[in-house]
């Protein structure tokens, strides 16, 4: 992906901390204090972004608890960092910056 720096800076500039691991090859970029949106039940979690494509997905976002929304997503539990998370299905759209895929993602919780 081009310009990782300045996205990254943008992902810090719109979401507040990053920080960067890789896994198989892939640049993942964690979210430790994600604010969601109203109609989750919870107010703040920390995310993970897969910037490529995977599983189908053209990126997806995973999430350090199953969060409930008001509506009913598809989740699914994943192991990524020696760790386990959640995503729901959700697509995006290739040729997103970092922070457009972050907010897309955000948009299946409202």
């Amino acid at each position: 992906m081009s310009n990782d720096r300045t996205q990254t800076d943008e992902l810090v500039e719109v979401f507040g901390a990053v920080s960067c691991a890789a896994e198989g090859g892939v640049t993942l970029y964690a979210l430790p204090q994600l604010q969601l949106p109203e109609a989750s039940t919870t107010s703040v979690v920390e995310v993970l972004l897969c910037p490529v494509a995977r599983d189908g997905y053209d990126s997806c976002l995973f999430f350090a608890e199953h969060v409930q929304s008001r509506v009913g997503l598809n989740w699914a539990q994943h192991r990524l960092l020696d760790r386990n998370w959640w995503a729901f299905s959700w697509r995006t759209q290739p040729g997103l910056r970092l922070a457009q895929m972050v907010g897309i993602h955000l948009r299946g919780l409202e």
